[in-house]
Order: structure tokens, then C-alpha cells, then sequence
């Protein structure tokens, strides 16, 4: 956690999206839908998630939203849910 936060900030803000949508499928969420991200993923302003903890430049966006984000798409994109919450269990 201290040197690659994303690995708990980042999986714990993907696994509550996951909550939250399954409680209630319009809940208000923050964090973990790829379209809230964009504007930070455009801009300059970043750090690979692979970024130190003590180096990062947006705390929030970096080890939180970017991590769930690529998460959530991996999962609704790339591999399906079912080949996705295989793996990730």
C-alpha cells in the first residue's frame, strides 16, 4: 500500500463501484466509470499508476478513479464479466 497505493485504493474503489451498482443500479457514483476519468486522462498532469505513492502528483485520480476505471473496463470491455470475475476471485 505504501509504495503502489493503486493496489489497495484502487481495487477497493473498483470492488465498492461493483457494490454500489449491484445495490442499486442508478446509485450515484464518483468513481469507477470510465467516462468520469477522461478529463484527467487527457491531460498532462498525470503519473503511471505504477508511481510511487510518495511521487504522485493527483492522489485521488491516480491511485483511486485511474486503477478502478481501467478495472471496470477490463472487465466490461476486454474480458467480459465472466472471464473477468474469474480471474479477479
Amino acid at each position: 500500500e505504501r509504495q503502489w497505493t493503486w493496489m489497495d485504493e484502487g481495487l477497493n474503489t473498483f470492488v465498492q463501484y461493483l457494490a454500489q451498482q449491484a445495490w442499486e443500479e442508478n446509485w450515484p457514483d464518483s468513481r469507477g466509470e470510465p467516462r468520469r476519468i477522461t478529463d484527467y486522462m487527457k491531460s498532462r498532469n498525470q503519473v503511471p499508476i505504477m508511481t510511487n505513492s510518495e511521487s504522485l502528483l493527483q492522489f485521488g485520480n491516480n491511485a483511486y478513479a485511474k486503477p478502478a476505471a481501467a478495472l471496470n473496463v477490463l472487465r466490461e470491455t476486454v474480458l467480459g464479466r465472466e472471464l473477468f470475475d474469474f480471474a479477479f476471485k
